[in-house]
């Protein structure tokens, strides 16, 4: 015994060791799934559900790098597609020697149908054998007990629970007893988080279906649950708010979780293991489980106590905005000297959320924080955009301690300024005078005198307008940082705003330009950031109808340019506005277009008869020194328009006449009293012409007055409003043209290039002034062209009818496509473009996507076509479109009059709009001659929001995580003793 009583101690590893054993010997001995051989499922069928986004995804990548036939489901049609597309080109890259091809279909867990689901097994690899299904769609919500409705819950239940037993009942027959069923639930479904009721409920619920479901007749199928802790899918910012709503609000620890990928190798081993459960979570969550079983109570009581604490702590996590459905942010861009707009690191800039309303209130907030240390010596400020002036910008810039800015508005539609400068394009300019002196065109709008848009800002610029966002901010503010003149006396929490707009500091075009060249032969352009589509010019297409088409065989021809712009600029990127900017002046041009194209052979045989053209011309870039136009010219000048060498090639000197419109406003409107249009002119007429700019104003006035809209005409040279036609000019400075806008010392839309150029969609009431505005100004110029071309006014005529239906398009068919767009703009086999042609965007990128230019070449290459035979396919509309030797254009559309896509023939053709600049080798990019505007780099945006406390602060939590620790271990050994 003294022997024995040496190894005592040791002796007590005994009794673990044992009941470890005794659990594995009764695992032998049970039956159950885990007796089957370890799963391998190449040239097995997985159906997953879910699988567009996120762990689905990840799970459909694994299970086909592993040689399973993959059937991936979800209701994004579009995505899954994709998906199927990626999974075959990883089969080709890596080798993966699949010899299957994946499937997709589509599947609404809250709308299940026999038929539907029973369909899927069809798509198997033996057409009746489903060999792992994968249960993974589910749904999230954001709401307390009392406040979710029962409409929300049973929505949360409809796809986390009766979807997935639905789709499982249709099924089981299909799963041998050596599949297997794959659920993810989560840790909720073990203990419940406040908020998420419905969601933890649908959790329990599932995981207790599955239980019951291993206790009936198939005991030897294998069903594992996964519970699941935080996963990084985004999965938060789809979850349900109180309304039914997407919450749009990522949890900052789903953002620290697993990665979808880590996630399904942790379930993929699981799952070929023959485990039936894994907890896929941190020590500290599998901790909370185990409380949730040791002492309920405690557990509720901590949750109760402490989470409030830890949310203070780690600062409002759960408040990390990412503000996608409202918040503009201010974009970088790059020209030859400078790098314009906003950025910050990839971490953001922080700053204490502080609300000013001029100036004076900065400057004095600044000077006051001035010796402070502390974090509230670095601000957000918090402004209302109707504020906003220009000594208030330059003191927001100037300040360092300003960390960032967010505007904010709840009335938009009042807001009225101008982003660019106090003379558009100055630097571009026909004018010397006005490239030394400037100009005062954009002087009454311009919010500030250099351009709110082209400005130097160095820090983050955000546009609130959401009134939910706002609200929560102000309350926020209001609780802990208000007032701000008494915040430096107060102990804290203070609300701390994180701003970001992650963008490379790369100086300018030359110096970003320098730097890709200089990374991407070393092959680390990646890590680098700098990805193919760093520093690349602004780019897309100009838009070109002619009457008539030419081949290289003829001679000379008289031309007129009727000219105009496509896009719009603002700080804020995505603009879907110009309103007024731009898209009043499309419609005219575009209602001109469809009222010649009806007489198209006519006036086309009447042309061609005079030796005449009238070519419509849509510029893009013009915003941006005039890319558009300015690279018209350059291709002129080389010999390169248009661009197929069958078709006559222009010259400067055939163009005798320009007419260009500008920013037609609805005058006569409360918003637009005696705005009324001017006619600007430059020369008389070209050299042995028979039409003056003074006949064609004279066609242009009397027409309008017909209409009763009187027009400024004094048949007068004077100095023309910064336009396209400046850069014809620059090129031959005799060309005589006329630019009608509403206009006379300066400009009367005050919101010239601006996000706020709204006017017309903001009030319905602007529909029918617009539409007649918009109706005799297209007369107008139509009756230039009749004065150009010598015909009779009276051969063709406007339709008012037209004009309403593209009115109602642009202006009126918000987050929509509208049934006119809807046929122009129709992709064969996908849904997808109703997504990207929602909103038409009126500015132009690096990438030659300009949706506003899809829609304009689009609508005018139907107005003026012809139709093909009807036996023509897609294929065959292609190939003629490639033919270089035919002057005309094929595009496939479709047609609402036979309900199918058809090929028409088109005289309308398109030319790259791109800075000269970047084709000419050696070209300086600190001159003026060219635009030299490119792409800037930055990563996706945020607005977070959270608490940050006094060093004091930790001390009281390190205090109150003690006495937790001290009562458990109380509560621990009361508990032993009662039950003793």
């Amino acid at each position: 015994m003294d022997v024995l009583n040496g190894y005592y101690p040791y002796t007590l590893l005994a009794i673990p060791i044992g009941l470890i054993g005794l659990t594995k010997a009764i695992g032998h001995l049970i039956p159950g799934p885990h007796h089957h051989p370890t799963l391998n499922v190449r040239n097995k069928t997985v159906l997953i559900t879910g699988a567009s986004i996120g762990l689905g995804r990840a799970l459909a990548f694994k299970f086909y790098r592993e040689g399973a036939k993959v059937i991936v489901t979800a209701r994004s049609i579009d995505k899954l597609k994709d998906l199927c597309e990626e999974l075959v080109a990883l089969n080709e890259k890596e080798n993966l020697k699949n010899e299957h091809l994946p499937d997709y279909a589509y599947l609404d867990l809250a709308d299940t149908k026999d038929e539907t689901l029973k369909e899927l097994v069809r798509k198997s690899i033996t057409g009746d054998r489903i060999d792992v299904l994968v249960n993974n769609a589910g749904v999230s919500m954001r709401g307390s007990c009392l406040e979710t409705p029962i409409k929300v819950q049973r929505e949360v239940f409809e796809i986390n629970y009766f979807g997935h037993i639905a789709l499982t009942k249709a099924l089981i027959q299909y799963i041998p007893d050596d599949g297997a069923i794959v659920v993810i639930s989560s840790v909720q479904g073990k203990i419940a988080l406040p908020h998420r009721s419905a969601y933890s409920a649908s959790k329990h619920a599932i995981m207790a279906f599955f239980d019951s479901m291993r206790g009936e007749e198939r005991h030897n199928l294998q069903i594992l649950t996964v519970s699941a802790g935080y996963i990084n899918t985004g999965f938060g910012t789809r979850a349900l708010d109180i309304e039914g709503k997407r919450h749009g609000i990522e949890d900052q620890n789903q953002v620290k979780g697993y990665s979808p990928e880590q996630a399904s190798n942790m379930i993929y081993k699981a799952l070929i293991s023959r485990k039936i459960e894994l907890i896929m979570a941190p020590c500290i969550h599998r901790f909370g489980v185990f409380l949730r079983w040791f002492s309920p109570t405690l557990i509720f009581w901590l949750v109760h106590l402490v989470l409030p604490f830890c949310q203070l702590s780690r600062g409002l996590e759960d408040k990390f905005y990412s503000l996608s459905s409202s918040k503009v942010a201010c974009g970088t861009i790059l020209n030859g000297t400078d790098q314009l707009g906003c950025f910050t690191s990839k971490e953001g800039n922080n700053g204490v959320l502080i609300k000013f309303d001029n100036a004076e209130e900065l400057v004095k907030y600044g000077a006051a924080m001035h010796s402070l240390s502390t974090q509230l010596s670095k601000v957000v400020a918090m402004i209302d955009i109707v504020d906003i002036n220009s000594e208030l910008i330059d003191k927001l810039i100037e300040a360092d301690f300003v960390r960032g800015i967010l505007l904010y508005s709840q009335n938009g539609s009042n807001i009225r300024f101008s982003e660019d400068s106090g003379c558009p394009n100055q630097l571009y300019s026909f004018y010397e005078s006005v490239k030394r002196d400037g100009c005062q065109w954009n002087s009454n709008g311009a919010i500030h005198q250099d351009g709110f848009r082209y400005l130097k800002w160095g820090k983050p610029v955000f546009y609130i307008e959401d009134s939910k966002d706002i609200n929560y901010l102000m309350k926020v503010y209001e609780k802990y940082n208000s007032p701000r003149d008494m915040i430096a006396k107060s102990d804290g929490p203070f609300a701390i705003i994180n701003l970001g707009l992650p963008s490379h500091k790369v100086g300018n075009t030359r110096r970003c330009r320098y730097i890709k060249d200089a990374f991407f032969p070393n092959n680390i352009a990646y890590n680098s950031g700098l990805g193919d589509e760093a520093c690349d010019e602004l780019k897309d297409h100009n838009v070109f109808v002619p009457f008539p088409p030419y081949t290289n065989a003829t001679g000379k021809v008289d031309t007129m340019i009727v000219g105009t712009r496509m896009d719009t600029v603002s700080l804020f990127e995505g603009v879907n506005h110009g309103d007024s900017s731009v898209l009043t002046s499309l419609i005219t041009q575009l209602a001109v277009i469809e009222a010649m194209g009806k007489s198209s052979k006519t006036i086309n045989n009447h042309l061609k008869s005079r030796g005449k053209q009238v070519l419509f011309a849509f510029f893009h870039g013009e915003a941006y020194g005039y890319i558009g136009s300015s690279r018209f010219v350059y291709d002129i000048e080389h010999g390169l328009f248009p661009e197929k060498h069958s078709a006559r090639k222009n010259r400067m000197d055939d163009f005798s006449l320009y007419v260009e419109t500008q920013m037609l406003l609805p005058y006569g409107t409360p918003d637009f009293i005696n705005y009324k249009q001017k006619l600007f002119y430059h020369g008389t007429s070209s050299k042995g012409k028979q039409v003056g700019t003074k006949e064609i104003g004279k066609a242009y006035s009397e027409s309008m007055e017909n209409d009763n809209f009187s027009v400024k005409n004094n048949y007068t040279n004077e100095n023309l409003p910064p336009s396209s036609f400046f850069s014809l000019l620059k090129s031959n400075k005799n060309i005589p043209g006329i630019v009608i806008l509403p206009a006379e010392l300066v400009y009367y839309n005050p919101a010239l290039n601006s996000y706020f150029d709204t006017s017309i969609r903001d009030k319905p009431s602007m529909r029918d002034p617009t539409i007649q505005v918009v109706k005799a100004s297209a007369k107008g110029i139509l009756a230039t062209i009749m004065k150009f071309s010598g015909l009779s006014s009276n051969v063709i005529g406007i339709n008012e009818e037209y004009i309403s239906k593209l009115v109602d398009c642009f202006f009126y068919s918000p987050d929509k496509l509208c049934l006119f767009f809807d046929e122009i703009l129709r992709v064969e086999g996908s849904t997808y473009y109703q997504e990207v042609y929602k909103n038409i965007d009126t500015y132009i990128g690096s990438q030659t996507s300009s949706t506003i230019r899809y829609a304009i070449s689009g609508v005018v290459s139907r107005s003026v076509s012809t139709e093909t035979a009807i036996s023509v396919t897609k294929e065959s509309c292609a190939k003629k479109n490639a033919n270089a030797d035919d002057i005309y254009s094929y595009v496939w559309q479709f047609d609402n009059s036979i309900e199918a896509f058809h090929c028409f023939k088109t005289p309308t053709f398109l030319s790259i709009a791109k800075s000269p600049a970047f084709e000419i080798e050696n070209f300086d990019l600190n001159s003026t001659r060219f635009s030299t505007f490119a792409d800037g780099i930055w990563e996706e945006s945020f607005v977070r929001v959270y608490l940050e406390h006094p060093p004091t602060f930790d001390l009281y939590f390190l205090g109150a995580s003690v006495v937790v620790i001290l009562i458990s271990i109380g509560l621990s050994f009361i508990k032993s003793k009662y039950y003793v």
